[in-house]
């Protein structure tokens, strides 16, 4: 979904959402005097709730020792970029976006005329297809927010489940979905870069088994003999 809204000074916003996030870009027409960043805010348009987004970064002058992992919220530390990203929409959810310029100083601060865009995220399944979107744990500040650090294999059972629940997404729950959906004769197609998610592979040798034809195409470079050998078992 694409949208864009411009405003009387104009600022100008365009919005683009897939299932889970919204990618904020901010533009003026004209140069603006003393900006300092922007602030935002998001409403649910079902429920009507609202809340100003957060950032870790924050003025120095307010918040001389910040806490690592800290979150602050853009109208009181506005955030000094030109794209923000919302990773928290729910799938088929409408959202009304609020961004306002801030000016003056950190102790001072002056808002501007704000611009108000509609982002509505994208369905996970519409009837006939699927698109699901996993975390990383790599380079993830609320995986390492919500997860201790070390491997997932090491953890307690647990922790590790829900660990892979929140990595998952809901992506391994429609996978598993349709794989199980399928009927002897019927087919399956699958394209794999790395091979070796072992539920998976249960699930489609669970296929094969019950006569569901099952066809993969995987990675044979990088991940070339790890694939070959999940393939062959």
């Amino acid at each position: 979904m694409r949208n864009k809204a411009i405003n009387a000074e104009g600022l100008q916003v365009y919005a683009l959402a897939g299932t889970h996030t919204a990618v904020l870009s901010f533009d003026f027409t004209n140069k603006p005097q003393g900006l300092l960043g922007f602030a935002i805010e998001r409403k649910d348009m079902r429920t009507g709730f609202r809340k100003w987004l957060t950032g870790q970064k924050c003025f120095q002058s307010i918040i001389p020792d910040p806490v690592p992992g800290q979150q602050y919220p853009t109208h009181l530390h506005p955030i000094q970029s030109f794209m923000w990203k919302d990773f928290t929409l729910t799938p088929g959810e409408s959202y009304l976006f609020k961004i306002t310029p801030v000016s003056g100083t950190a102790s001072q601060l002056q808002y501007g005329n704000p611009v108000e865009i509609i982002v509505k995220a994208e369905k996970e399944w519409n009837g006939s297809q699927g698109v699901y979107f996993n975390r990383g744990v790599s380079g993830s500040q609320s995986y390492s927010d919500n997860f201790p650090s070390g491997k997932i294999s090491e953890m307690d059972e647990a922790t590790k489940e829900r660990a892979l629940k929140w990595l998952s997404r809901g992506l391994f729950e429609g996978l598993k979905e349709f794989i199980e959906s399928a009927k002897p004769g019927e087919f399956i197609y699958g394209a794999f870069y790395e091979f070796k998610e072992e539920r998976t592979l249960r699930l489609l040798k669970d296929a094969k088994k019950r006569g569901v034809n099952v066809q993969l195409v995987v990675d044979g470079k990088q991940y070339g003999e790890e694939n070959e050998e999940m393939v062959r078992h």
